[in-house]
């Protein structure tokens, strides 16, 4: 089910509550924002879609404002509320660049390629606080154990001098004599 949100939450849960309605394989939930839906209601909607089972993507999101202090504010709130549901299965941007944006002011980057303060954000929550960087030593039984995000990691061990990259898996396990 495809749907575009004008801050519109309300009448896409209509479609789906009516009966006989088919419901597709995934919900994608086309968001072009010029009236902010608040974050309390968004996760609301989650809930009540999430029921039916089915992966809730979020695509083509930009913020329609000039006022590039609540678009990063909103797209900081967006993202956590959409990354912490257990129903949703991915967030897509409708672009990122203003010189090839239908909305350029909506861009997290200006033509010149400044970053703009929701590019911050975006860049601090994917890259800093969502993205797994670890590293730590083995205990006195020679184990090693850490949590990660969701996604592929590229994990080596090294000892005595000898470094492995093992092949990847959902459980790793690494002997190195």
């Amino acid at each position: 089910m495809r749907f575009i949100e004008y801050s519109l939450w309300g009448l896409c849960h209509g479609l789906l509550r009516r009966p006989g309605r088919r419901l597709l394989r995934r919900k994608s939930c086309r968001k072009s924002c010029r009236i902010l839906t608040p974050p309390v209601r968004l996760l609301g909607f989650l809930d009540r879609s999430g029921k039916f089972g089915l992966p809730i993507q979020t695509t083509e999101f930009d913020i329609d404002t000039n006022d590039e202090p609540l678009q990063a504010d909103y797209l900081r709130d967006y993202m956590k509320v959409t990354f912490s549901h257990p129903a949703v299965s991915g967030f897509v941007l409708w672009g990122f660049w203003a010189g090839d944006h239908w909305i350029p002011h909506a861009a997290l980057f200006r033509r010149d390629w400044s970053i703009k303060p929701n590019g911050r954000v975006y860049q601090d929550l994917v890259f800093h606080k969502w993205w797994t960087n670890v590293q730590g030593q083995t205990d006195a039984r020679g184990q090693y154990a850490t949590r990660g995000f969701l996604g592929d990691y590229q994990i080596s061990a090294t000892a005595n001098g000898k470094t492995e990259l093992p092949k990847a898996g959902r459980t790793l396990r690494l002997i190195l004599q």
